[in-house]
């Protein structure tokens, strides 16, 4: 049984630099990026005015206020990402044809 488990999981580990390259070539599809980028910069946007529109009209700029509004632009960025890779999977995981459903008054 451990066995079983340890080789599954051997072969999980040797396809997973195959499946991160995958991945990666999906995200850094021109269309894609596009996409990811504008939301990205959409929301990070208005979460960056929600959260930290007074410090910067005031003119407050700290250090420290850099890596949060850096983050305030990774958070929809890589959400949305996640997103694009979720529909892909789903995507790919359907069958190329659909039988049409038969109707229940036949």
């Amino acid at each position: 049984m451990l066995c079983g488990v340890m080789a599954r999981l051997g072969a999980f580990v040797r396809g997973l630099p195959r499946r991160v390259a995958a991945l990666v070539s999906i995200v850094f599809q021109p269309v894609h990026l596009r996409r990811t980028g504008l939301i990205a910069l959409a929301v990070g946007t208005w979460i960056t005015l929600v959260n930290h529109g007074d410090e910067l009209v005031l003119g407050h700029w700290t250090w420290t206020l850099l890596p949060k509004i850096a983050l305030n632009y990774l958070t929809p960025f890589t959400t949305s990402n996640l997103g694009l890779l979720s529909r892909t999977a789903h995507h790919q995981a359907e069958p190329a044809t659909v039988a049409p459903r038969a109707s229940a008054e036949q």
